[in-house]
C-alpha cells in the first residue's frame, strides 16, 4: 500500500505494509443521525464496491478468486458500531459510527481506503456522512488468539429432505461441525487466495469462550434468512490461516458482511 505512505486524513491513518490489512473507519452522518433498514448488509456491501476503482470492483463482482466450483470474494466487513435505536423495521444510529472492512489483497485496501481519503465522504443508503478518520491495523505474527465477531460467523451446510427439497441447517458453536467447516473453508480459502495448497496438517481449533444464545442473529440478505452467532472465540492454528481469518473473515458469506472478526487478546 505504498500510495498510502505518509497520507494522513485529519491526523488519523496508520498504516503498516507487512502484515495483517484491517481498516477502521470513523463517520458522522450530516444530520446527526443515520437511518437504515433492520437488515442493512447489502446497503454496506454496495458501499465497499462503489469506492474500489472500477476495474478492480468488476473483476471481483464477476470472477471473484476460483476454487473448484466456488468463487471466494476474499473481503469482509463489520456491523456498524455505535450508538443505535431500534424503531420497528428502522433501526437509528446516532452519533459518531465505526465501520470495519477486511480483505487478503492489498490492491483492495488500497483502492477502498484511497477513495475514501479523496472523497471524504459516504453514502449509507440515503444518508450523506463525512469520513472522520481512516485507520489500517496490524497484528503480530501468533498461533493462539481470542477474537471478538463483530459481525456474527456463520457455518452451514446444504441438506436434501426425503422428498429431494433442498434445505440449508445452520450450526451453533456448540456443535462439532461448527469448527470443522470454519477450518474446511479456511483452508479453501488459502488455496483461492494464493494458488496454493496449505500444508497437510494444517488445521484451526476454534473454541467457543463466551457465546449464549443471546448471540444467536437472524438476519436477511437480499431477502435470505441466515442464521450467524456474535461472540468471543480462542482460536490456534498456523500462522498463515490465523491471518486469512482476520482479513478474509471465518466461516460462509463473508462479502455479504459475516464472520469478521477482531483480536481482543493475543496468547
Amino acid at each position: 500500500m505504498n500510495l498510502l505512505r505518509g497520507f494522513c486524513l485529519r491526523g488519523c491513518i496508520r498504516i503498516d505494509y507487512h502484515l495483517h490489512m484491517q481498516v477502521k473507519i470513523t463517520f458522522s452522518c450530516e444530520s446527526g443521525e443515520m437511518v437504515l433498514p433492520i437488515h442493512y448488509n447489502h446497503i454496506l456491501q454496495g458501499v465497499v464496491y462503489h469506492h474500489l476503482e472500477k476495474a478492480i470492483a468488476e473483476d471481483l463482482h464477476e470472477k471473484g478468486f476460483p476454487r473448484e466450483k466456488r468463487r471466494f470474494k476474499l473481503f469482509t466487513f463489520s456491523r456498524l458500531q455505535g450508538r443505535f435505536q431500534i424503531d420497528g423495521e428502522k433501526i437509528r444510529f446516532l452519533g459518531p459510527i465505526k465501520w470495519s472492512v477486511a480483505s487478503v489483497h492489498t490492491d483492495f485496501l488500497e483502492s477502498f481506503v484511497l477513495n475514501l481519503v479523496r472523497e471524504r465522504s459516504l453514502l449509507i443508503g440515503h444518508n450523506p456522512c463525512v469520513v472522520d478518520g481512516v485507520e489500517v491495523l496490524f497484528t503480530p505474527k501468533a498461533q493462539n488468539m481470542i477474537v471478538r465477531a463483530i459481525s456474527p460467523i456463520t457455518a452451514y451446510s446444504t441438506l436434501y429432505d426425503a422428498g429431494g427439497r433442498k434445505k440449508t441447517y445452520y450450526y451453533s458453536p456448540f456443535e462439532k461441525d461448527f469448527p470443522r467447516l470454519i477450518t474446511e473453508n479456511l483452508l479453501k480459502k488459502y488455496e483461492a487466495a494464493y494458488g496454493q495448497k496449505p500444508g497437510k496438517s494444517w488445521s484451526v481449533l476454534l473454541r467457543p469462550l463466551r457465546v449464549s444464545s443471546k448471540d444467536e442473529k437472524v438476519l436477511k440478505f437480499k431477502g435470505t434468512v441466515i442464521k450467524a452467532w456474535n461472540g468471543l472465540y480462542e482460536i490456534a492454528g498456523q500462522t498463515e490461516l490465523l491471518k486469512l481469518a482476520l482479513d478474509a473473515g471465518l466461516g460462509s458469506k463473508n462479502s455479504q458482511g459475516f464472520g469478521m472478526v477482531e483480536v481482543i487478546k493475543w496468547t
